[in-house]
């Protein structure tokens, strides 16, 4: 998972505070550039002497002139021994400490820069400068062009100005100039400043650092070998000596010994981290990565961090994490541009990937060797949510609800008023009229009869024997609405839908306040995915429904009444379910089982579903819109649904197998036949497929991004940014789809 190089796995030493840096260093060079007070030389001193010698013998006493004489004397010896004591030469101690190696090159870099940058460095502090405070509050804003441009102006360029430079240069992408301000510029100001200040161990340090990051082992040991003479403690020697040997000498048996003296010394859980992601441990390594990060920022050890967040499979945490993999960190830069173009192009941030990408001026096939691009699929949402947006639970409720709907029965009650009228005709001398109400109701008659075994057939279970009865009931009296009912029904339980819906619009129309045929609807309207219109219908029926007085409600009617308050509101009706008989609660139950997602009380409850027809595995929603599939054969909706379930299943023939059939395809369906092709192990079918969703929905994003993803597997990454220039160019939308064709990083 990581490469074995010794060389290439960089961790930056501890990163102190740099703040704290510059203020010491400012305090030391204040203290060398404070001129020494002027003192009187010796002469002066034996000329002022002479001078009290002289005023002396104007005095009349003797004695008072030798006492005067003598105190002049003293005066001289203590004035001469104080000045040698305090401001004469000091003689150099014999072991002097050896200044830094500089090289020749280095060194006359040097000497072209101004030195008074350094010799002459005023009082610098960061928290009194204007320029400073401007480029973090810019910074903070993210106006990072603006933030670089104030702290250029600084009253130097110091350690710290250096580093934000660098750091906000590393958040615009140009890495050249970041490396050149983190590195370089700093490199060049530390080596000045040790020069003229060979005491400052601060500058040591982190030059170690920098030599460490850039991979100038030599340098950085004979940095190591100068700290020894400085006064710093041994502990930050065995540490940074085991750091070093960590990388250089593959040497990691000091790095347990001093794990378990400095548990919280952040170059020591920085290597464990490191040596257990080796491993493949990532949940250690992943423990001491965040203790050795925690306390400041180590590219190194984000970038570690990154692989492991892949590993996971967490992609936004490696996106967050990779920026900062670069500071003080400039090893494997191609491959870490490489590895952040893949995490933001699976993400979808193409304009970032893009940028990653084309930050390597050329093409490394070294670098790509180390990432494996395996497709597959990114679901936006879980199934569970997708079941519940697409409404499958509903349209399982619905369905239930149709094996419930029971036909209304048909009496001859209206055929003995039919008899009646033709008397009554017959009586007024209206023979023609009377013929034709008798064989009206005759012909009624005849359609009751008929009902009688359609309903026989039905209580059997043979539904399209049944149906066929009722249609010939219905050609004797095609105008009755309990007869159209009774024939829309029916067509709705052979599943014919379309002819079910036909009928129920007529009924609508021709009888507005009959409740019954708004179920009807919106066990159509469910099955066909159409949510909204389904709850308006069920809504419908409720009010029409509590217009009809009580006395004239069917019993089955009201009942209904009860499950569609549920469905509605998925909440009861309490007095309405009382009044349920046991098999009517019992179906209640499943009705709510379906709406709640529970798939284990339905498959509990298979016998009570043979008893209502409905023979479905219930296991999971697959398979209930397998039985959808099967049923309702001409329904577009439920083979785009099933396809989905399939791709969720990774049941790739399946998926496109269930597109079969569909009457014209639009953009989506071949984008997703393009998936399915593709991960079943066809691409040139899915190529073809992919082609075809762009000719579909030119302003479509989903197909573009399939074809780079091909072209990446396939290690054509010029082709990738091909497919990326036009998505950018032409900014592209994205389908308004769950699936998505992606792929997992997989690193050798």
């Amino acid at each position: 998972m990581v490469e074995e190089e010794k060389d290439e796995q960089v961790i930056v030493i501890e990163d102190l505070d740099e703040e704290s840096d510059e203020s010491e260093e400012g305090e030391e060079q204040q203290t060398e550039e404070e001129p020494a007070k002027e003192e009187s030389t010796d002469e002066e001193i034996e000329e002022e002497a002479k001078s009290i010698v002289l005023s002396a013998s104007s005095l009349k006493d003797k004695k008072k002139l030798i006492i005067i004489g003598l105190s002049a004397v003293l005066l001289i010896i203590v004035s001469v021994f104080t000045f040698y004591v305090f401001f004469g030469k000091k003689e150099k101690p014999k072991n002097v400490e050896k200044k830094p190696v500089v090289h020749k090159q280095v060194k006359e870099k040097l000497k072209k820069e101004k030195k008074e940058q350094i010799l002459k460095s005023k009082k610098y502090n960061p928290a009194v400068d204007a320029h400073f405070i401007n480029a973090l509050r810019l910074q903070e804003k993210g106006e990072y062009r603006a933030a670089i441009k104030e702290l250029k102006q600084a009253s130097v360029d110091l350690y710290l100005s250096y580093y934000s430079i660098g750091y906000m240069y590393l958040k615009l992408g140009e890495l050249d100039k970041a490396k050149e301000y983190i590195i370089d510029k700093t490199k060049r100001y530390l080596l000045l400043s040790i020069e003229n200040n060979p005491n400052y161990v601060l500058g040591y340090i982190n030059l170690f650092r920098i030599y460490m990051a850039n991979k100038e082992y030599k340098k950085a040991n004979q940095v190591l070998e100068i700290l020894k003479t400085k006064h710093i403690s041994k502990r930050e020697i065995s540490l940074m000596r085991a750091y070093y040997d960590f990388l250089v000498n593959n040497r990691d048996s000091d790095v347990y010994k001093l794990a378990d003296l400095y548990p919280k010394a952040p170059i020591i859980n920085g290597l464990l981290g490191t040596m257990y992601l080796k491993e493949d441990n990532l949940n250690e390594a992943e423990y001491y990565l965040d203790k050795a990060i925690k306390p400041y920022v180590i590219g190194s050890l984000c970038y570690d961090k990154s692989l492991i967040y892949i590993a996971k499979g967490n992609y936004k945490s490696a996106m967050k994490c990779l920026p900062k993999s670069y500071y003080m960190d400039f090893g494997k830069i191609k491959c870490k541009n490489y590895l952040a173009f893949f995490v933001y192009l699976h993400e979808k941030k193409l304009k970032a990937a893009y940028d990653y990408f084309i930050m390597n001026k050329q093409y490394y096939p070294d670098c790509y060797k180390h990432f494996n691009i395996k497709p597959t699929l990114y679901y936006s949402i879980s199934k569970k949510d997708y079941v519940e947006r697409k409404g499958i639970n509903r349209m399982l409720a619905a369905e239930i609800l149709n094996m419930y709907l029971k036909p209304i029965k048909f009496n001859l009650g209206s055929a003995s008023f039919g008899i009646k009228l033709g008397d009554l005709y017959e009586s007024l001398g209206l023979p023609k009229k009377a013929k034709e109400s008798y064989e009206d109701t005759a012909l009624l008659a005849e359609a009751v009869l008929i009902t009688q075994k359609a309903l026989s057939l039905y209580a059997e279970g043979k539904l399209g024997s049944a149906l066929l009865y009722y249609k010939k009931a219905l050609k004797r009296a095609n105008t009755n609405p309990i007869l159209l009912y009774n024939v829309a029904i029916m067509y709705l339980k052979n599943h014919d839908v379309e002819k079910s819906m036909n009928i129920f619009k007529q009924l609508e129309s021709s009888y507005p306040d009959f409740p019954l045929p708004y179920v009807g609807n919106f066990i159509v309207k469910q099955i066909d995915g159409k949510q909204k219109n389904a709850q308006q219908n069920l809504k419908k029926f409720l009010v029409k429904l509590k217009s009809i007085s009580i006395d004239k409600v069917n019993k089955s009617m009201a009942d209904m009444g009860v499950f569609a308050y549920f469905i509605l509101d998925n909440r009861i009706d309490k007095k309405g379910y009382k009044r349920l008989t046991p098999q009517e609660k019992h179906l209640f139950l499943l009705i709510k089982a379906a709406i709640n997602n529970d798939l284990e009380f339905l498959s509990v409850e298979k016998e009570f579903e043979d008893i209502i027809n409905l023979n479905i595995d219930v296991t999971n929603y697959t398979t209930i819109m397998e039985y959808f599939n099967k049923k309702y054969k001409n329904s577009v909706f439920i083979k785009r649904t099933l396809a989905d379930c399939y791709l969720f299943d990774k049941q790739y023939e399946k998926a496109y197998r269930a597109m079969f059939g569909i009457p014209q395809y639009n953009a989506e369906d071949y984008y997703k036949m393009g998936i399915a092709y593709y991960l079943d192990g066809y691409p040139e079918a899915a190529d073809n497929f992919f082609t075809k969703s762009i000719l579909k929905g030119v302003d479509l994003t989903n197909a573009y991004m399939a074809k780079a993803i091909m072209q990446a597997q396939k290690g054509d990454l010029k082709g990738v940014v091909y497919y990326l220039k036009i998505m950018l160019k032409k900014d592209l939308a994205w389908y308004n789809t769950y699936i998505f064709l992606s792929f997992d990083l997989e690193l050798r």
